[in-house]
């Protein structure tokens, strides 16, 4: 799966390898499409821990008082909620890091492969 942040400057994407990688993208390369030379306009953010089977689907929460919110549905049905910090001293984190706020208990997770939030 693959997902864009609200604000076009994350880019989470999963997949069958078990992993979600978080990546930046540049302001300035979404604003005049044109970089420095040796400037690459997406880099690798943050990576969250592996995960027990493949993330099937990702989706980002509209703006929260609570900070970016990342879904990730599960090939075994699972469901989590991840914050994911940007480093700012804003977000009182440095440097950028993740944390699983919400996974769904066994009784509430699908019975099938999540492939949509």
């Amino acid at each position: 799966g693959v997902a864009w942040s609200h604000d076009d400057t994350l880019l989470a994407t999963a997949g069958r390898d078990n992993c979600v990688r978080v990546w930046a993208v540049r302001s300035d390369a979404t604003a005049t499409h044109t970089l420095p030379q040796n400037q690459a306009p997406v880099t690798l953010h943050l990576t969250l821990p592996t995960f027990p089977c493949a993330v099937t689907a990702v989706a980002w929460a509209p703006a929260s008082p609570a900070g970016r919110l990342l879904a990730l549905g599960l090939e075994h049905g699972g469901l989590q909620v991840w914050r994911v910090d940007d480093g700012s001293e804003q977000s009182g984190v440095a440097p950028p890091g993740a944390v699983c706020v919400w996974d769904a208990p066994p009784h509430v997770r699908c019975g099938a492969t999540v492939t949509s939030l």
